[in-house]
C-alpha cells in the first residue's frame, strides 16, 4: 500500500490515505483533479520488506481512482453503500474459481445453474459485467461449459473467483 493525501470540496486536507501502489503509480494523472474513489478491504502485508514475511491485517484502501467526468466504462461499483464489490476481472482474462459456485444460464440468482464449478477450476472470461442484485456477473467458458458466474459476495466482499497471474 502507499499513501494519498485528498483535499475535499471544502479544502479540508486528509493526509495518508491508504491507497494502491497502482494509484500512486498514476498520481501525476490525479494530481490537482476531481476524483471518483472506490474504497474496500484487502489484506495488506505487515512487514516493511519486498519479501513476503506471512502477517497480513485487513485494511480499507482506496482500489479505484478515476478523474471524475472522464468516459472511462462505467464498472458495476456504485459504493460500499450500494453492495457492489470491486471488479478484478476483465473480458479476455483467465481466472479460477475459489470455491464451490453455480455457473448460470443468465446473470442472476434465479436463473437455472447449468454446473457448478469446484474451486481451481479455470475459465476465460468473455462478457460482462453485469450488475444484478448487488453482483457483478461474468459471462465465463470453462472449455466444456459458458455460463454466467458472480465474482464475489456482496455482503461479505468476499471473492469467489480470482484472476490467474500471469508468469514470466
Amino acid at each position: 500500500m502507499c499513501y494519498v493525501t485528498l483535499v475535499d470540496e471544502n479544502g479540508i486536507k486528509y493526509r495518508e490515505v491508504g491507497a494502491t501502489f497502482e494509484i500512486c503509480a498514476k498520481k501525476d494523472a490525479f494530481l490537482n483533479k476531481k476524483v471518483n474513489l472506490v474504497y474496500g478491504k484487502v489484506s495488506v502485508n505487515d512487514c516493511q520488506s519486498a519479501e513476503p514475511c506471512g502477517k497480513t491485517r485487513q485494511q480499507t484502501l482506496i482500489l479505484q481512482m478515476k478523474v471524475a467526468g472522464s468516459d472511462e466504462r462505467q464498472s458495476c461499483h456504485r459504493g460500499a453503500s450500494a453492495g457492489y464489490t470491486i471488479e478484478r476481472l476483465k473480458v479476455g482474462m483467465t481466472g479460477h474459481s475459489l470455491v464451490n459456485i453455480r455457473l448460470r444460464q443468465q446473470p442472476g440468482v434465479e436463473s437455472p445453474s447449468l454446473t457448478t464449478l469446484s474451486p481451481g477450476n479455470n475459465f476465460e472470461v468473455v462478457e460482462g459485467p453485469k450488475c444484478v442484485n448487488s453482483y457483478v456477473w461474468w459471462k465465463v467458458n470453462t472449455g466444456k461449459v459458458q455460463g454466467w458466474v458472480a465474482e464475489a459476495d456482496p455482503a461479505t466482499f468476499k471473492y469467489w473467483l480470482a484472476p490467474n497471474m500471469a508468469r514470466n
